[in-house]
């Protein structure tokens, strides 16, 4: 697959929506890396789903993968981690051995035109919402 494009976006939800938008207008896959955890600034969940017009719904098992994730590290989990398991309504939940946020993949029609979406989960301990 090649890249055509590639915006970095800081982790504003206004930005990170437009760029949204503007990414899935212009492509027919987009790939969205990091912004899927628990603090105040990963946003590229509720950016892609506003972008999108939907609105997130938690998800039972999403939810339980998560407290049993906390429960077998015998930690308390936290209200700010309960939105990892927050998802774009019909997407795909993609499970991550590396951490507590689970990516999603989102085959939706935007303008008309059948639209896929990857929200991956990054690794490393900083999160920037990348738009590709």
């Amino acid at each position: 697959m090649r890249s055509f494009f590639k915006t970095i976006v800081g982790d504003t939800r206004q930005h990170l929506a437009q760029a949204a938008g503007i990414a899935l207008s212009r492509t027919d896959i987009v790939i969205f890396m990091g912004g899927l955890g628990p603090t105040e600034d990963d946003l590229t969940r509720e950016a892609v789903a506003e972008a999108l017009k939907l609105e997130l719904q938690r998800d039972p098992d999403a939810l339980q993968t998560l407290e049993q994730r906390f429960a077998s590290r015998k930690m308390k989990i936290t209200p700010n981690n309960y939105k990892q398991a927050d998802v774009i309504p019909g997407a795909i939940i993609l499970p991550n051995p590396n951490g507590s946020a689970p990516g999603l993949v989102d085959d939706t029609i935007v303008r008309r035109q059948r639209q896929n979406c990857g929200l991956v989960a990054r690794s490393s301990s900083r999160t920037d919402g990348h738009v590709r």
